[in-house]
Formats: structure tokens, C-alpha cells, sequence
């Protein structure tokens, strides 16, 4: 039977480009196996590297990457949880009104009782998963959509139906709506341009704009954005 122990290290590179290369490597983790027999017993030692190539593999590890980013970012919007209550988001920047009785908000102003009240909202669309605490004592009429704020989310499946919320909310004239999410930046604001496609016939161009002109925090992300044009493309035909 053969007999194998090996060691295997792994290194850190010096911090900065001008360090001695290979004195600045120190192991920072090692693994050792070892396999006995009653014949052979063979030792197999790290083997340090040295010279040119170290410098030419710390050169390319320093490297910046060069591809470029093509999706937005959200503004680092974090993600609701799945379960409970969701963070808290890290601003509030209050409701906006983006065309009569139609607001946008986060979550701040979502949960408070006073905002709700002032604004006379009768009808709430939470564009976000986890639990929305709503104040017990504001009479509300709710729809949640479980989006999940990434390019990848699945958006368009729920636009019909958030949409359609919308419009009959607004149908009558004392109703007021507030659609939100984490931080009003994309999901919510999502929503909204698909309401304004739907019953206004506005392309997706019109919409986001509009949007961004009323919300200066608006920014539907980038994958949002491509669903929207295909919501909008199904629409062309159907009766309004």
C-alpha cells in the first residue's frame, strides 16, 4: 500500500505593490493529510515560490476589474425578509404625491398612523415581502405583492392585479392610495408606471419619467424597467 502526506498552504500577499513579494507571503492557512503504510513513508513539502512569477501574480491579483456594471444599483436598498417584521430602511424621504389621490412612500410612512391619516389613504399596496405593521385604528383596504427587490424578481405577473387595485380604488373620488416599499425608490415605484400605462397609455418611457420628475428618488431597477416595456406590449389592443 502507498504512502502519501502532503501539506498544503495557503498564502497572503503583501498589502502594498512596492512589499518584498516573497517575504511579505506568510501562510495564513494549512491542511495536512497523511496516509500510512507498512513500507513506504514519502514527505511532500511546500514548495515556495519566488522571483518574477510572484510579482506578476500580486501585479494581476491588484488589478481592478474592467467589466463594465450595466444594471443600476438600487441605492443599496437592502432586501425585506421573507419572515417578521422587516428592517427598518436606513431613510425616510415621505410620501409623494404622484397624481392625485396616488402616493408613493417607504415603509416608514406606511406603518405611521398619523401620515396615514393626513393623507386620508383608504387603500394600501405593500410592493414588498415580509409584514407590514399597519396601525390598528386606521380602516385600511390592503394588497400585498411579494416582489423581491432585484433586476431578476419576477415583476410583471403581479401587474395586473396591482393595477386593477388601483383603479377601482381611485374610482372613487374619496379614496386615496399610497403604494410603497422598503424606501419608495423601485419596487413601488414600479407599480405606479404600470398603473400609469395601463389607464393612461403612456409607454414605459412616459411613465418612469414622470415618475422621476415627481419622486426625485425614483429609480426603477434595471429589470423592472424591461418588464414593464413587455407589460406594456401586452396591453396594446386590449380594451382600457
Amino acid at each position: 500500500m502507498l504512502t502519501t502526506a502532503f501539506s498544503i498552504y495557503l498564502f497572503q500577499l503583501p498589502l502594498t505593490p512596492s512589499a518584498n513579494v516573497s517575504a511579505g507571503f506568510r501562510p495564513i492557512v494549512s491542511f495536512r493529510s497523511t496516509v500510512t503504510s507498512n513500507s513506504v513513508r514519502a514527505h511532500h513539502k511546500a514548495v515556495s515560490f519566488k522571483g518574477s512569477f510572484l510579482k506578476l501574480l500580486h501585479m494581476l491579483l491588484m488589478m481592478r476589474p474592467l467589466l463594465p456594471i450595466t444594471c443600476k444599483p438600487v441605492h443599496g436598498a437592502p432586501s425585506a425578509r421573507r419572515g417578521g417584521h422587516s428592517p427598518t430602511p436606513s431613510y425616510s424621504s415621505g410620501p409623494t404625491e404622484i397624481i392625485p389621490r396616488l402616493y408613493v412612500s417607504d415603509l416608514v410612512a406606511a406603518e405611521s398612523a398619523s401620515t396615514l391619516v393626513a393623507l386620508g389613504i383608504t387603500h394600501v399596496v405593500s410592493a414588498m415581502h415580509g409584514r407590514v405593521l399597519f396601525p390598528s385604528g386606521v380602516p385600511l383596504k390592503r394588497l400585498q405583492l411579494p416582489l423581491q427587490d432585484s433586476p431578476f424578481a419576477e415583476l410583471a405577473d403581479y401587474l395586473p392585479t396591482a393595477t386593477a387595485f388601483v383603479a377601482n380604488a381611485l374610482r372613487d373620488p374619496n379614496a386615496r392610495v399610497l403604494v410603497h416599499c422598503m424606501q419608495g425608490v423601485s419596487r413601488s415605484t414600479s407599480v405606479v408606471c404600470a398603473f400609469l400605462i395601463a389607464h393612461y397609455g403612456w409607454t414605459p418611457e412616459q411613465a418612469v419619467a414622470y415618475v422621476k420628475s415627481k419622486r426625485s428618488s425614483a429609480e426603477p431597477n434595471c429589470g423592472f424597467v424591461k418588464q414593464l416595456a413587455e407589460y406594456a406590449q401586452t396591453l396594446k389592443g386590449a380594451p382600457r
